[in-house]
This record gives structure tokens, sequence and C-alpha cells, in this order.
């Protein structure tokens, strides 16, 4: 996946916050983020890291 459209190998790394603003857009997008039923580790605690 390319959180930063027209990127390529060639090109100086993005910045830390382009990197951080495009994650966060794509995050939004995907909704709300559940625990994964079917992952034997889980033990249902989930918190999220800003």
């Amino acid at each position: 996946m390319q959180l930063i459209a027209g990127v390529t190998e060639a090109d100086p790394p993005p910045l830390e916050g382009e990197v951080r603003n495009a994650a966060r857009r794509l995050l939004d997008a995907a909704g709300e983020m559940r625990p994964n039923p079917f992952y034997t580790g889980d033990t249902g605690d989930w918190s999220e890291e800003n």
C-alpha cells in the first residue's frame, strides 16, 4: 500500500508529519478499529496509542 501518492523509492523519504497524516487518513477511512476475534493471542483489551 502506498500511503503518499507519487512517491517512489528513488525520491527522498517523506517527512514524518506527511506519513502520520497519510496514516491517519487511512485509519479514518477504515472506520472503527475492533479486535480480531480469531486472533488467538487476543485478551480483549485494546487501547489506541497517540
